[in-house]
């Protein structure tokens, strides 16, 4: 077993947790051989993740097989760790449920990704890309799982053999994260100039609850909070919301995905522009976007300013839609 294979990454810790405490919480698994709590250079104070060395790889897998672990009180996320030569930190810190797979031979079919695959876990559909106009094979495809853990697995080796032929596999990802996509100039980074770490979330299904915001944007990263708006005098969704991250690069991935869904309803998702003395607005409902707006601003708005704010909203949304569109066809 390779020494990657024997670690695990721990997020979301509590500024309190120690070397010593991550030691003693995942020494009741197996022997410990190394722990690492990561500083910050200039505060001298726990970044929030960590790493833990185990002495074999079965440990691992029963770490990452129970799903919910607590720490110095605090609910924490595990990852296997990933090799450094296979990958950056950030596509390592991702949690994502579909690997790239190049150099296919042209033989190669999605079936024949899918039954190679299907040996490291569930897998959920695959594909190979043609070009438009011939028809014929790419040399490159796409493979879906159903859990982030198989893909974790499958990316410890780069290198494949499927059909006899060598093919490299890495995490794919959205448009705007990592070396082997483009960048969608209308999304990540871009979209949130003001870097900040909350993102408005609208044109949800009125059944999604708090609950269901954390467990899907848990996958871009940490979530510190997450909450449906809902109504004060009947207590129902208003169909939208926000998610806190610990850090604004998560909002970046976050935007470069380009379809959110939740109980087979897709949503939209902004970056929250908050500044000071200002407060949330729902005013701008799911479809037109969801501004922050002062009170007093909206009270002087008035209803034929909101109308017009709102259209603005949805010609703006309509402009991005189209963009990407675009890019598609590329």
């Amino acid at each position: 077993d390779s020494e990657d294979s024997k670690k695990i990454f721990v997020g979301g810790l509590s500024p309190e947790t120690n070397e010593d405490g991550l030691r003693l919480y995942f020494g009741v698994f197996g022997f410990v051989t190394d722990v690492t709590v990561m500083m910050d250079r200039g505060t001298g104070r726990s970044r929030g993740f960590g790493f833990v060395s185990f002495d074999k790889a079965e440990t691992v897998d029963a770490v990452i097989a129970k799903r919910d672990h607590v720490v110095d009180g605090k609910p924490v996320e595990l990852r296997r760790a990933m090799p450094q030569a296979v990958t950056t930190p950030d596509i390592a810190e991702l949690k994502v449920t579909q690997i790239f797979v190049g150099g296919i031979a042209p033989s190669t079919t999605a079936d024949s990704l899918k039954a190679y695959f299907s040996a490291f876990g569930a897998v959920v559909d695959a594909s190979v890309m043609t070009d438009k106009v011939t028809g014929k094979p790419r040399g490159f495809g796409f493979v879906n799982f159903s859990d982030t853990d198989t893909v974790d697995r499958v990316v410890e080796t780069s290198m494949h053999t499927i059909d006899g032929s060598p093919a490299e596999v890495k995490k794919a990802m959205p448009r705007g994260v990592g070396s082997n996509t483009k960048v969608n100039p209308m999304l990540g980074a871009a979209a949130n100039p003001g870097r900040v770490k909350q993102i408005f979330v609208g044109g949800l299904a009125l059944t999604v609850t708090n609950k269901d915001l954390t467990d899907y944007f848990t996958r871009f990263g940490t979530v510190v909070e997450a909450s449906v708006m809902t109504d004060k005098t009947t207590n129902k969704s208003r169909g939208f919301g926000f998610v806190t991250f610990d850090n604004s690069r998560m909002v970046d991935r976050v935007l470069a995905r380009r379809d959110h869904s939740l109980h087979g309803k897709g949503f939209e998702v902004k970056a929250a522009q908050q500044r000071a003395g200002q407060t949330r607005s729902a005013v701008l409902g799911a479809g037109a976007g969801g501004a922050w707006q002062s009170q007093p601003a909206l009270q002087r708005m008035g209803a034929q300013g909101l109308a017009q704010q709102q259209l603005l909203a949805q010609q703006q949304l309509l402009a991005q839609q189209q963009l990407l569109a675009q890019q598609q066809l590329l």
